[in-house]
């Protein structure tokens, strides 16, 4: 967490980071592409600003408000999809994702509809069964149920 680093020093580092990482993804992933493997390859990408998974031993107390989960894959149709809203003016906490998100479709998405979501990619059963995945076979490709997330206010 970086609550004492200072908002400055914590934007440069993890535009750092994350340009890094953006670089070294775009770079893999055009070597699948062109070596005709990236319809086979799901990369999963995740964090929690900056915390690790046990922070200080105890685990994540911000849950899904904060955590952040990317799939890469051949597999999932057109060039990216956002899922969750953002608000543009700040405060409040509305919006399709997180333990204060609502979507007419899903009611509260959660944790468990990535697992869902990921398993089916996968082509394997879910562990999670509360819950359904985000998208949906169609011509042999998978598509998001959710539209794509926006700025709202």
């Amino acid at each position: 967490d970086e609550h004492r680093a200072g908002c400055m020093p914590s934007l440069i580092i993890n535009t750092f980071y994350n340009r890094a990482m953006a670089a070294c993804l775009y770079e893999f992933i055009a070597v699948l592409k062109r070596n005709n493997l990236y319809d086979d390859t799901v990369i999963y990408f995740c964090g929690e600003f900056s915390r690790k998974p046990q922070n200080a031993g105890t685990g994540s107390d911000h849950s899904a408000e904060a955590n952040c989960n990317t799939l890469f894959s051949g597999a999932i149709a057109g060039k990216g999809h956002v899922i969750g809203n953002i608000k543009a003016s700040g405060g409040g906490r509305n919006g399709t994702w997180g333990y204060h998100g609502t979507n007419p479709q899903f009611v509260l998405l959660n944790l468990g509809h990535f697992v869902s979501t990921l398993s089916q990619i996968l082509g394997l059963p879910s562990q999670v069964t509360a819950v359904p995945s985000l998208v949906r076979l169609e011509n042999g490709k998978f598509v998001p149920k959710l539209p794509t997330g926006t700025i709202v206010d």
